[in-house]
C-alpha cells in the first residue's frame, strides 16, 4: 500500500497499557445500552493506550479501509471502534466490525475527533463476540495518510483479544467502506476495539443493518514518522524503503523552485472511457506504486555486510560497495552501500539498497544484459539524498532491463541510455542545492530504449519526470508509452535541443499526465523539446489523468 508504501516502518514489538475502564476511552457508561453488567466490566483493547512507537504516516492518499484481524479468546461485548490518528489523516471516518467472512455486524461514525491520538466511537448497542471466533475491526480513511507499521511482529496487549502472528493488518481500497482482506508487508494499521470480556448481554449477531454512534476521543503523543528496517534475518539497523500502502514522506528541502503539496482527491471513475484520478492510487488503475513494486511481501533478507559478505558471483568490497561480476545473482539482501554490476548477465533482484550522497544506488559498469528487478533503492526521507538511483556509469551498457523497482529520495531516479525501463515506481525524489531533478533521463544515444508503464512523480518544479537530452549525443529510437507521470518543470522532455542533430524515431504515446502538483502537470507544461518533423517522431494519444482529455505536445 504506500512507500509504502509505502515503506517505512520497522519491525517492532508493541507494548502498552490495557484500558481498565470505559472512561479511559472517553466512552459513555454501558448503562445507556441497558446493560448494567457491561457498565461495571473491565474494558480491554488490542493495542492499549500508548501512541504507536516506530510507526509512520503513509504518503498514500487513496481512499481506503484499514483493519485489524483478531480473535476473541473469551465471550464478551464489543463497545467501540478505535484508531490512531495524526493530523494528516483528515476527513470523516467511519468504523466497522465484521465477521471473519465479511458480514458487517456493527458500524459507527466518528465525531469530535482530536487532531492526534487514539480516536474512539461507541456502538449504539454493544455487540456480543463469541469465544474462539475471529473478527475484523476497521475504519475508513477517505484521504489516506494513515499511520502504519510494516512487518509488524508484536502482539495484542490483551489476553481477551488475540492477534495473528502475521498479517495482522488488512486493507481494501474504495470510496466507501468495504470488508478489508488485502495485506501488505505484514503491516499494522493501528485499528482497535474496546471490549468488555465476560459480558454476554447486548446486541445479537449478526446485525442486518449498521448504526452510527457519537464518538469521543483521547489524545496522546504523535508517533514518530522516521522509518527503520523491515523484515530481515536478523533485523538490520539501517533505515529502509517501501511502500503500501508507501509510508514516509520526503524531508528533502525544496529547491529554489518550490515543491508544493500534492492535492489529489479521492479516486473517481468514468462510465465508459476508463478510470480517472489514477494518481491517487496508481495500482487501482494498473499502474505501479508501492503495492506492486519492490521486494515481495514475506521475503526474508540478509544484511550486507553485517550478515553475509559474498554470494554467487559477488563480493562485498571493504571500501564500501558490493561488486557483482559476470553471471552474478544478487538477491534477498539489504545492502548498506552501492551495488556495481560489471560484465554480462548480472541480476539484482529482491534487494534493498540503502545509500545516500554523491553516488548511485546501483551502477552499471560496461554491462551487457543486466537485469534489475523487484528492488528498492534509496532511503525514504534520508539525509543526504542519493544522487542517482540506477545509473549507467559509462553510458555504454546494453540490453539493460529495469523492472518493477521502487526508487525514492534520489535527485535522478534512473539514468540509462538503452534497454527497457518498465513497471517501476519512481517517487519522492530528493534534492540538495544545485541538483537537477529527473525521474528517468537519457543524455544522448541512438540505442533503442523503451520507457513503458511506469509511475514517475516529481514534486519539484524542475526538471522532469522523463527526459531525453542531447548532452553527449543525438537522441533517437525512444519509445515512451503508457506511463503515469506528473511534475517537474516540463513533465517530459522530447530530446530536441539539436545540440548534436535532429532527433528521429522519438515516440511519446498514450501517457497519462496528472495535475497532482501543477495545473499543467509540469510547472511550465506537460511536454517540451519535441520535434514533430523528425523522421518517425510521434506524440499522440497522451491524455489528462483527471478527465481523459487530450494532452498536446
Amino acid at each position: 500500500m504506500s512507500f509504502i508504501k509505502r515503506a517505512r516502518r520497522a519491525r517492532v514489538s508493541r507494548t502498552g497499557i490495557a484500558l481498565v475502564a470505559a472512561l479511559a476511552l472517553g466512552t459513555t457508561s454501558a448503562a445507556v445500552w441497558s446493560s448494567a453488567t457491561a457498565s461495571a466490566a473491565t474494558v480491554d483493547t488490542i493495542w492499549g493506550t500508548s501512541a504507536p512507537a516506530q510507526a509512520a504516516v503513509d504518503s498514500d492518499t487513496g481512499s481506503v479501509e484499514l483493519g485489524t484481524r483478531f480473535t476473541a479468546s473469551t465471550t464478551g461485548q464489543a463497545t467501540a471502534v478505535r484508531f490512531y490518528k495524526t493530523p494528516e489523516n483528515r476527513g470523516t471516518h467511519t468504523g466497522s466490525l465484521w465477521t471473519s467472512t465479511g458480514s458487517l455486524i456493527g458500524k459507527v461514525t466518528f465525531s469530535n475527533e482530536t487532531s492526534t491520538g487514539w480516536q474512539s466511537a461507541t456502538f449504539a448497542k454493544p455487540i456480543q463476540l463469541n469465544a474462539g471466533t475471529s473478527y475484523v475491526v476497521s475504519y475508513h480513511a477517505s484521504y489516506g495518510r494513515y499511520v502504519a507499521t510494516e512487518r509488524f511482529s508484536g502482539s495484542s496487549v490483551s489476553t481477551s483479544l488475540t492477534t495473528p502472528s502475521s498479517n495482522v493488518g488488512v486493507y481494501a481500497y474504495g470510496s466507501t467502506s468495504k470488508f478489508p482482506t488485502n495485506s501488505w508487508q505484514g503491516s499494522n494499521y493501528w485499528v482497535d476495539l474496546s471490549f468488555a470480556p465476560g459480558v454476554t448481554s447486548g446486541a445479537a449477531l449478526p446485525l442486518a443493518t449498521a448504526t452510527s454512534a457519537t464518538s469521543t476521543s483521547t489524545a496522546t503523543t504523535t508517533p514518530t514518522t522516521s522509518s527503520t528496517s523491515t523484515t530481515v534475518a536478523p533485523s538490520p539497523t539501517a533505515t529502509s524503503t517501501t511502500p503500501k500502502p508507501t509510508t514516509s514522506t520526503s524531508s528533502a528541502p525544496a529547491p529554489t523552485a518550490t515543491a508544493p503539496t500534492a492535492t489529489a482527491t479521492a479516486s473517481t471513475t468514468t462510465s465508459s472511457s476508463g478510470l480517472t484520478s489514477c494518481v491517487s492510487l496508481p495500482s487501482r488503475c494498473g499502474y505501479p506504486d508501492a503495492t506492486n513494486t519492490g521486494i515481495p511481501a514475506g521475503t526474508v533478507l540478509k544484511r550486507v555486510p553485517a550478515d553475509v559478505t559474498s554470494g554467487p558471483g559477488w563480493v562485498w568490497d571493504s571500501r564500501g560497495w558490493l561488486q557483482a561480476n559476470s553471471g552474478a545473482v544478487v538477491s534477498n539482501v539489504i545492502v548498506s552501500g552501492s551495488i556495481n554490476m560489471a560484465g554480462s548477465n548480472v541480476t539484482v533482484t529482491n534487494t534493498r539498497v540503502l545509500v545516500g550522497g554523491e553516488s548511485w544506488g546501483i551502477g552499471l559498469q560496461h554491462a551487457t544484459n543486466a537485469v534489475i528487478s523487484n528492488s528498492e533503492i534509496g532511503v525514504p526521507g534520508g539525509t543526504p539524498r542519493l544522487m542517482v538511483g540506477i545509473k549507467d556509469i559509462y553510458g555504454d551498457s546494453t540490453g539493460t532491463q529495469v523492472l518493477r523497482n521502487n526508487v525514492t529520495n534520489s535527485s535522478t531516479g534512473i539514468q540509462i541510455y538503452g534497454g527497457l525501463i518498465a513497471d517501476n515506481y519512481v517517487h519522492d525524489l530528493g534534492y540538495q542545492t544545485g541538483d537537477h531533478i529527473n525521474g528517468t533521463t537519457s543524455n544522448g544515444s541512438t540505442d533503442m530504449m523503451t520507457i513503458r508503464h511506469n509511475t514517475i512523480l516529481n514534486r519539484f518544479d524542475q526538471t522532469d519526470a522523463i527526459s531525453l537530452f542531447q548532452d553527449f549525443g543525438i537522441e533517437a529510437n525512444r519509445l515512451i508509452t503508457n506511463n503515469l507521470v506528473a511534475g517537474g518543470g516540463y513533465t517530459i522532455y522530447g530530446g530536441d535541443n539539436q545540440r548534436y542533430g535532429k532527433t528521429y524515431n522519438i515516440q511519446i504515446t498514450n501517457n497519462r499526465f496528472s495535475k497532482l502538483y501543477y495545473p499543467n502537470s509540469g510547472s511550465y507544461g506537460p511536454i517540451t523539446a519535441f520535434d514533430p518533423s523528425g523522421a518517425n517522431n510521434l506524440a499522440s494519444g497522451n491524455y489528462w489523468d483527471e478527465n481523459l482529455s487530450a494532452v498536446n505536445a
